[in-house]
């Protein structure tokens, strides 16, 4: 796949599928879950209904209160145990009805927040895992462009602000409206005048709502940005704390925090000033619908229009319907912020790799490791060529040297082998078949590779070794690491080979670090061996014992080896000189010296002080 089309299969399908209908999607994959847990809230609304409809019959009923008063002549427990008249028996069921339905509510809230609390981490767990998955097939060219702040942010926070909304906004939203129905409806019936002008303000809210959720969306997208930028920030500076300290740039770094904080805190205020405005608003509406309400209920009262009982309920109706209008007010805020937070998760899980295995993918062939770079050309740009038709054929158990000026392609050039990226012009073939059509596992197994920059993981050093070979005997660990002069130093270790090595290998010194890393790769026993600057963290001795134990390796296996110092490729069969994307030279050590060019430069400087007068 072409730069290009990569580009164009990574624009974020969020334009077409709205955000809310690709959640709620997410959301009904538990549909039984959620049937279950909508079922328990709407049990514990009907509670809620039922025990405000009681409420109300029982102050209708208290018509006189000489009827109470019957209470003092007996004392309130006699009255309970043995009612004087019809009214307090009444009453009594009603407290009584009252009280069942408040503990069977409580049941119901108690099962219902367990059940919504399991719903919102299976909601979690699937989307965490979706965005993992989604970030391990993406090409090294998402990584080129995204930093990884951003992408774990993204992980974390905006995956949180996503499943705060789906597992408790939204079924609260469900059962604000469902509130607002229910009790409006009783409402309606019980005096529909009273009704319509206690929500008269309401239409106010309703477009006060759709104002406020144009203006806060792109403001929550900006904060999550800015935290975006903090975050990277932070985790720069503890990848980097050496470089930091080395250099004496605390306050730099300091001050560079301090600069990514205030954004935050800017962004993050202007939020605030939004709602600052918003609640009290909605508040003073509220407050007019209680005072319109009770306006007209004293003089309804007065005309014989309404009992007390219905007052009470329209207080405590217009109450609920007050704060549930509040909550979705609120809520809103929880939407747009879930709603930008959406768009920056979708962004990733709508991400396509720019290498991307056929559909007809076919096995590697069986070989034994012959490369052909057939005019290639390769940009991470694709206006801007890094490598420039690299055109040549390495031979199955032939060992490449690649050199050249920093920044000529080297790295560039081995990372099409694994096809890391894929070139906008050109092919490159293994044993005859294009990469572009083969099965990308099947490839990296026949890949080893040693980074330029060393990667180890917290873990045993066997582990470390045998990453890329789980099924790898400990007597084949301990081979891989004696052949890259790892042993030694190994078995000095605390616990030798079951020794637990810091984060990136910090425990270690450069070079140990290196010659684990080499271990790692000879271990899978692969087809192709490519060694990235793999011996710069190493001395000169060090050096020439693993190329000369590495000899045994080689056999059998093409392997290619960048380096700096030409000591350690001057035994290669051949040796590619690049400069600025293009193969200025290609042929064996002895081949270079006797013809003007980078090499021979470059080697009259170094191998006389690395004491090999004789290659010269």
């Amino acid at each position: 796949m072409t730069q290009t089309a990569a580009a164009t299969a990574e624009q974020p399908a969020t334009q077409a599928k709205p955000i809310l209908r690709r959640l709620t999607r997410l959301l009904l994959r538990f549909r039984w879950l959620l049937t279950a847990v909508v079922t328990l809230r709407l049990a514990g609304m009907g509670m809620e209904f039922v025990a405000a409809l009681v409420i109300r019959n029982g102050f209708n009923r208290i018509d006189t209160l000489g009827d109470i008063v019957d209470v003092i002549d007996v004392g309130f427990w006699q009255a309970l145990r043995d009612p004087p008249n019809a009214l307090i028996a009444e009453i009594r069921t009603l407290a009584a009805i009252i009280l069942a339905v408040a503990v069977v509510g409580g049941v119901f809230g108690f099962v219902t927040r367990i059940e919504q609390t399991r719903l919102s981490q299976k909601v979690v767990r699937r989307l965490r895992s979706r965005l993992y998955s989604t970030l391990q097939k993406l090409s090294f060219g998402y990584y080129d462009r995204n930093v990884s702040g951003q992408i774990i942010n993204r992980v974390t926070g905006d995956v949180r602000n996503v499943q705060r909304f789906l597992t408790n906004s939204l079924l609260y939203v469900f059962e604000c409206i469902l509130r607002l129905m229910g009790y409006g409806a009783m409402m309606i019936y019980i005096n529909w005048k009273l009704t319509v002008l206690s929500l008269l303000p309401t239409p106010f809210v309703v477009l006060l709502m759709l104002y406020m959720g144009r203006r806060l969306r792109p403001a929550f997208r900006a904060t999550r940005e800015a935290e975006d930028g903090m975050i990277t920030v932070l985790q720069e500076n503890i990848a980097g704390v050496r470089v930091v300290k080395a250099f004496g740039r605390q306050n730099y770094e300091m001050e560079r925090f301090g600069s990514a904080n205030q954004g935050v805190y800017g962004k993050t205020v202007g939020v605030a000033s939004l709602f600052a405005f918003f609640i009290p608003t909605i508040r003073l509406i509220a407050s007019l619908s209680l005072i319109l309400m009770f306006g007209y209920a004293a003089w309804s009262m007065i005309e014989g229009e309404s009992q007390v009982g219905d007052l009470v309920f329209f207080a405590a109706a217009l109450g609920m319907i007050v704060e549930s209008v509040r909550g979705l007010a609120q809520t809103s805020n929880i939407y747009q912020e879930a709603m930008a937070s959406g768009e920056r998760v979708f962004e990733i899980l709508d991400a396509r790799s720019e290498v991307e295995e056929a559909s007809h993918a076919r096995r590697l062939p069986d070989g034994r490791g012959e490369v052909v770079f057939d005019h290639a050309t390769f940009g991470y740009d694709p206006d801007r060529p890094v490598l420039h038709d690299i055109d040549f054929a390495v031979a199955p158990g032939e060992v490449i040297a690649v050199v050249g000026p920093t920044g000529s392609g080297k790295t560039t050039l081995v990372n099409l082998l694994p096809r890391f990226y894929d070139p906008q012009k050109g092919r490159v073939l293994i044993d005859g078949g294009d990469l572009s059509d083969l099965r990308l596992a099947e490839l990296r197994e026949q890949i080893g590779l040693v980074f330029q920059e060393t990667f180890l993981f917290s873990d045993t050093v066997a582990n470390n070794i045998a990453y890329g070979a789980n099924e790898a005997t400990m007597d084949q660990i301990v081979h891989a690491a004696e052949i890259a002069k790892a042993a030694e130093f190994i078995e000095e270790l605390d616990d030798g080979y079951d020794t637990v090595i810091g984060e990136r290998g910090v425990s270690l010194s450069g070079g140990q670090r290196q010659r684990l890393a080499i271990a790692r790769a000879i271990v899978t026993n692969p087809r192709i061996l490519i060694l990235d600057d793999a011996l710069a963290s190493v001395d000169p001795t060090t050096e020439q014992e693993i190329v000369a134990g590495l000899g045994g390796v080689f056999a059998g296996r093409t392997v290619f080896v960048i380096a700096h110092r030409l000591s350690a490729v001057m035994q290669a069969n051949r040796i590619v000189v690049l400069g600025n994307g293009r193969i200025t030279q290609i042929g064996a050590h002895r081949e270079l010296m006797q013809s003007d060019g980078y090499y021979r430069t470059m080697a009259r400087l170094q191998l006389m002080q690395d004491g090999y007068p004789e290659a010269v």
